[in-house]
């Protein structure tokens, strides 16, 4: 039996869905973006389609990708290789004469390597041209793989969520070939230059965008496992030394965590696609380790005002209808010159700090929260930094995760609560344990103090042996406190500073001098995605702030027991604390400086208003789901009876780096696949019949 049900689109699907101007840094971090000595050259190779059974059993794929390169760079010195890889889209676009955009909405090319009349293959390895070529300035060789061929806008498989590890063989299958024209010449000619001596495997950096970005730690996973054959095709001296992520998915089922090399996620505060910002999830779980065999930086670098796609130079239409809470970096259509600029400094500071034999650590300081951008970038927009030099144990060392279900820290301790509520909670987004703190009617006579032990009774912790405290902060969500509701607005105003102090405790109950918290990070209310006023999310993502021990005076930093958070100028409000930590890292400011007033670099202005966003209206209109049963196989190759629901609307649907959700009502079903090739006009959502 079949059964329809006509709905109107926003029913039916949405596409499953960065926070403070840079802080009140005291050190300015030098610009990585000035040009470099080398002439570009770009070239191309494309090998011919072939069913590889390690990527697909079903569907052909193909090596191809743009390559750009230093062109008067000495040969006598093999050259650093950055592999990038584009996010999830639809292979086949038409040109729109009416917006003047070309409007990918046709995925033949993925089945046949065809597109229908009228269309032409989208180039999306091409979006990134803009920072390949700043980077081959610096010798670099970019190679942007062209991933439409058998993995952009495929089925999904049960084994491979977001055909994730598709994407992360089709990297590895790259790398082998590139491997073999460097050790033994053969390379086409359209790539521009003999490869043979001229890659250096021993500093790979590798750059993805959404499923992009969660494909390239896949890469890495698959190259370490050493029950997989890919480390044993590659060079002997293969080495990735860094991985920069752009609003990743995070679609793997064993939940990777970057380790062993650095990191760093850039994640648009206005996505409109991947806008759960799940791909905070990779630095958290690295974190949450201790242990690091070689100790490399994390980052995390959220941008205000970005969306999803416009990272991309060749996704021509906006993921995201508005924001809530900030202004946009972008309009609706052709893409944000603008929004592209927020990614040249992060990039090419990250690569030129990790990848290459004259790479040089400088230059990630762009991504540390105790330095401000240089000019230009820092005014761009806001940004919120997350930073650590390695989770080891031996550079970090921690003081409090907090629990989930309880109000005592990890030693047993109970909270001390001062004209304050407190309740453990999950940190949206995050994914991670912390501690929701909420204030009303509170003075700078009468504060509100939230104190965290970290030492059990007659107990200590020497602060002195290390640089810096480490503490991530956010302004709240609305709803309760136990369960925030980021699509309520929060208990601060947008665009309003949190106002709090932080003092470190000593054994004897001595408190230090305050330290302002806006004096190391500019901690607003979440901004987040207004999609087309039917609801919005915010993202209370945390700033990172971490401020020399030396500051705190008045107190045996020798014998630290607790850390006391305290609220007094604004009267009412709600925070999330989570991860402190004591850090070897230092944390700069000016020599000399004895009070943090003095330390502090000017509050950051908004750059001016960005462009308004033309919101077209999107009227009702008709839609079908069709549910039927039907019957498929589990991993094991067991038959389960299945239900297939087809959802089918008069305009072509998104191909999203997220993937597609089914909303009726209170049911939700995420998952989707489009029917059949070409045709994204029809969603196939497939659960198992309870």
């Amino acid at each position: 039996m079949v059964l329809t049900v006509r709905v109107t689109r926003w029913l039916m699907l949405t596409a499953i869905m960065l926070i403070a101007m840079g802080s009140a840094h005291a050190g300015t971090a030098p610009d990585p973006t000035r040009r470099g000595p080398y002439v570009v050259g770009e070239g191309s190779y494309a090998l011919p389609a072939k069913l590889d059974r390690e990527l697909s059993d079903e569907l052909k794929t193909d090596l191809a990708a743009a390559v750009w390169y230093p062109k008067n760079a000495p040969v006598s010195v093999p050259r650093p290789l950055l592999v990038f890889l584009h996010g999830n889209h639809s292979t086949c676009g038409r040109y729109d004469r009416t917006r003047k955009i070309r409007v990918d909405d046709d995925t033949s090319y993925t089945y046949d390597g065809r597109c229908p009349k009228g269309y032409v293959q989208a180039p999306s390895h091409l979006g990134y041209r803009y920072l390949a070529q700043r980077l081959a300035e610096w010798g670099y060789v970019v190679v942007s793989i062209n991933a439409n061929r058998g993995v952009n806008a495929a089925p999904d498989s049960f084994d491979d969520p977001g055909l994730i590890l598709r994407r992360g063989r089709l990297i590895l299958r790259h790398l082998e070939k590139l491997g073999q024209w460097s050790r033994a010449g053969g390379a086409p000619s359209t790539i521009g230059f003999n490869l043979r001596g001229q890659l250096d495997f021993a500093n790979i950096g590798m750059l993805g965008h959404s499923r992009g970005g969660d494909g390239i730690v896949a890469a890495v996973e698959l190259l370490r496992d050493k029950t997989e054959p890919w480390a044993r095709r590659l060079p002997t001296n293969t080495l990735v030394r860094g991985l920069f992520a752009i609003a990743p998915t995070d679609f793997q089922e064993n939940q990777p965590r970057p380790l062993n090399l650095a990191y760093t996620v850039l994640l648009p505060l206005c996505d409109g696609d991947v806008s759960d910002l799940e791909g905070l999830r990779f630095f958290e779980r690295a974190m949450q380790s201790d242990r690091e065999t070689t100790k490399a930086f994390k980052a995390a670098f959220t941008v205000w005002g970005a969306n999803h796609n416009f990272y991309n130079t060749e996704w021509q239409e906006s993921d995201s209808s508005g924001c809530v809470g900030h202004a946009p970096l972008f309009g609706q259509t052709v893409g944000s010159a603008k929004q592209r600029e927020t990614a040249v400094a992060p990039v090419m500071g990250f690569f030129r700090a990790t990848v290459g034999r004259n790479a040089n650590p400088v230059f990630a300081r762009l991504l540390d929260s105790t330095h401000q951008p240089a000019e230009p970038f820092r005014n761009l927009t806001r940004y919120t930094q997350a930073w650590s030099s390695s989770p080891d144990a031996s550079v970090s060392k921690v003081l409090e995760r907090f629990q989930a279900t309880s109000l005592r820290s990890k030693v047993g301790v109970a909270h001390k609560l001062t004209r304050m509520q407190a309740k453990p909670v999950t940190i949206p987004d995050h994914e991670i344990s912390g501690l929701a703190l909420s204030w009303r009617n509170a003075t700078p006579a009468k504060p509100s103090r939230a104190v965290v032990t970290f030492a059990k009774a007659g107990q200590s912790v020497n602060a002195r042996i290390y640089s810096s405290l480490e503490v991530r902060m956010s302004v709240g969500c609305g709803g309760e406190l136990a369960y925030p509701d980021c699509y309520e607005n929060p208990p601060i105003k947008d665009n309003v500073e949190l106002d709090g102090e932080i003092r470190l405790i000593d054994i004897g109950g001595r408190r230090s001098t305050p330290v302002s918290v806006a004096g190391y990070g500019s901690v607003y209310a979440p901004g987040g995605v207004d999609f087309e006023g039917y609801y919005f999310v915010r993202h209370p993502v945390l700033d990172g702030l971490r401020i020399p021990t030396s500051i705190f005076r008045g107190v045996d930093l020798e014998r630290v027991r607790s850390i006391e958070f305290s609220f007094g100028k604004q009267s009412r409000g709600v925070a999330y604390v989570a991860d402190l930590r004591l850090s070897r890292a230092p944390a700069a400011y000016p020599p000399g400086t004895t009070s943090i007033a003095a330390a502090a670099a000017p509050s950051l202005r908004m750059a001016a208003q960005a462009q308004t966003l033309q919101q077209a209206a999107m009227p009702d209109e008709e839609n079908e789901i069709t549910f039927q049963r039907s019957i498929g196989s589990d991993r094991d190759g067991r038959q389960v009876a299945l239900i297939d629901i087809v959802a089918s609307s008069p305009r072509a649907f998104p191909v999203t780096g997220n993937g597609l959700t089914l909303r009726i009502g209170e049911v939700e079903v995420q998952g989707g696949s489009f029917v059949g090739p070409g045709r994204t006009d029809q969603v196939l959502f497939r659960i198992r019949e309870s």
